[in-house]
């Protein structure tokens, strides 16, 4: 199997040409791995908790870690199988925690589809969907389906023998048009809000209405980050915790193109590209 289909690519021929920084490297990644796997159940009980936001973003929230915990836990698995100069080839467990983990990074790359789809239907069948029924968990199964298949079955071609190079452009599709998706659900909301701030109209403002699509506002905005200006505190929004993740995206990308085409003379560069590229996928997930 060609050497783009395994994300194991550094054994002890690899990290003893730069041990101190490649140990370095993991070990952070272990650590940060573990810290996030031993945090998830508490996060899962704030959120929860949360009652004042719809059940279906609450559980959103929830699997979204639960996939990057299930991703953790297959990475410690490969870094095992690292240290400890295990044979890859024919090895089950090896293969679905690869598969593991495509999957996870592509669903975390596609993430605002899932998001998007959900206030897609909370804005437009508001009546139904802020009446919290169990029928509205159809729409939570259906935004994850959509989000999942489409990147398993991408993680199991790869693995079978589909370039990583010919399922690139897939990716950065499927990524650019769930974040476009999402930005226009979030001006469409942002949007009805401005109307009903301008006064209630006959047919077209409810109380019930406008709490949905107040809803919708603040689940899609960033309330964590915030500018001061004078006294007042005015939140930035979705888009804005985008961009300090995008320099990380950009990095992790970096590194691994240049573990896969930098000069094959350059070995300790690649493979220390390649531990950064471990580690900058855990920092994105956090």
């Amino acid at each position: 199997m060609e050497e783009a289909h395994r994300f194991v690519k550094l054994n002890s021929t690899s990290t003893a040409r730069a041990p101190f920084l490649i140990h370095s490297i993991v070990g952070l990644e272990v650590l940060l791995s573990i810290a996030h796997c031993a945090l998830w159940p508490f996060l899962c009980i704030a959120v929860t908790r949360a009652g004042v936001m719809h059940r279906n973003f609450r559980i959103q929230i929830c699997l979204a870690t639960w996939y990057t915990v299930i991703g953790q836990i297959a990475r410690l698995v490969s870094i095992f199988y690292q240290i400890n100069d295990l044979p890859l080839e024919a090895d089950s467990v090896m293969y679905i925690c690869d598969l593991i983990k495509l999957t996870v990074i592509g669903y975390y790359c596609s993430l605002m589809g899932s998001f998007a789809i959900e206030r897609y239907v909370a804005t437009h069948y508001w009546r139904w969907y802020e009446r919290g029924s169990l029928s509205t968990l159809l729409v939570l199964v259906g935004a994850e389906t959509t989000m999942l298949i489409p990147n398993f079955v991408e993680g199991l071609l790869n693995l079978e023998g589909s370039s990583m190079q010919g399922c690139f452009p897939h990716t950065t599709t499927l990524s650019y048009k769930t974040a476009e998706a999402f930005l226009r659900t979030y001006h469409v909301n942002v949007r009805l809000r401005s109307e009903f701030a301008q006064g209630a109209r006959v047919g077209f403002y409810s109380v019930s209405r406008s709490f949905q699509v107040n809803e919708n506002v603040v689940v899609m905005e960033v309330r964590i980050l915030y500018e001061m200006q004078t006294t007042e505190q005015k939140p930035r929004y979705m888009f804005a915790i985008m961009v300090p993740h995008s320099p990380v995206i950009l990095a992790a990308f970096a590194a691994f193109s240049f573990k896969m085409f930098g000069p094959r003379n350059w070995e300790t560069s690649r493979d220390v590209a390649y531990a950064l590229y471990d580690l900058l996928i855990i920092v994105y997930e956090y």
